[in-house]
Formats: C-alpha cells, sequence, structure tokens
C-alpha cells in the first residue's frame, strides 16, 4: 500500500477506513438491547427498594442505570417507554427479594454479567459516539461491583474482583419475551 505521496507503507499500521462519528444501524440496534438491558437493571433495583433494601447504595445504582436508559434513549432517538427487557428482569427478580449480603452478593453478580454484555458490545459497536457511551457505562458498572463485593463480605477477595466469570447476556434474543 502507498501513502498520498507514493511511499510504500504498512498497510496493517493504517486501517483502511476509520469509524464512523456517531453509529451504524448495528449500532443502533445493539444500543437498543442496550437500553432494554438497562431498564430491566433500574427496576431490578427498585424491585429491591421497595423490598426493603435500605442501603442508599442501591438507590445510587438504580439512578445510575437510569441515567444510562436517558443516554441512550437521546442517541437511539427512542424513547424508554415500557421496553425493558422482560427475560432479564424475569431471571433475576427473585435474587433481588432478598435483603442484607444475600442482595449485595446477587447484585455483585447481576453488576458482573452486565460489565461481561456491555464489554462484548464494545467490541461489536462500529461507530465512535456509541462505543465511547457504553465505555462510560462499563467503567461505572465495574466500579458498581467493587461496591457490592465489599457489601457482600469479599471486598478483601481479591479472585473476586478481578477474575470474573459472568457471561455476557445474549441480546440477540430481544428484550420484550
Amino acid at each position: 500500500m502507498r501513502d498520498r505521496s507514493g511511499r510504500r507503507v504498512d498497510a496493517a499500521a493504517h486501517p483502511a477506513s476509520v469509524p464512523p462519528i456517531g453509529y451504524t444501524a448495528q449500532d443502533k440496534a445493539l444500543l437498543g438491547a442496550l437500553q432494554e438491558v438497562e431498564l430491566a437493571a433500574r427496576d431490578l433495583y427498585q424491585a429491591a427498594i421497595d423490598a426493603g433494601a435500605e442501603d442508599d447504595v442501591y438507590v445510587g445504582i438504580r439512578d445510575n442505570h437510569g441515567a444510562y436508559v436517558d443516554l441512550l434513549s437521546g442517541m437511539i432517538g427512542r424513547s424508554s417507554g415500557s421496553l425493558r427487557n422482560e427475560a432479564v428482569f424475569r431471571d433475576q427478580a427473585g435474587s433481588f427479594e432478598v435483603t442484607g449480603q444475600e442482595l449485595a452478593q446477587a447484585a455483585f453478580e447481576f453488576e458482573s454479567t452486565l460489565v461481561a454484555t456491555h464489554t462484548e458490545t464494545l467490541g461489536q459497536l462500529e461507530g465512535v459516539d456509541g462505543a465511547r457511551a457504553v465505555a462510560s457505562i462499563v467503567m461505572v458498572e465495574a466500579r458498581h461491583c467493587t461496591v457490592l463485593a465489599d457489601m457482600a463480605g469479599n471486598g478483601q477477595t481479591y479472585s473476586v474482583l478481578f477474575e470474573s466469570s459472568a457471561e455476557p447476556l445474549d441480546l440477540s434474543a430481544g428484550g420484550q419475551g
């Protein structure tokens, strides 16, 4: 491959295309799926609060997930409405009906799954704007994991913090199931 001046350059060092600003149609679909997951997460934390979880940490995490919904809604131009991922909500609801360290452990495991999901999705996004938004979300969700691990009594167990076995959610299944 040659550059504009005619010099030979290594093709691997210069990608053929630059990621698009904004996001692609595929990105919009992925961001929409994440919006549905974030709605489920927000509602799960609300359910835990309604069931008696009194720690303000859960309120903060719920509010963070609500903010992610708003961010994604603005990006894809779709109101959140009632588009939560029902499968995720149903699968996790029982885990969020407990309190104390049990709730912290369940929330830690769920947040770990969200980190895995967002990280996998980040690698699938083509546009810069969507990737930037998802990267900012995954950073905060990883911090949620640290706080929740401590609340669950695992704050000094470093393997819990650094060696996650969480599997990403399957976003291709759709959220309205």
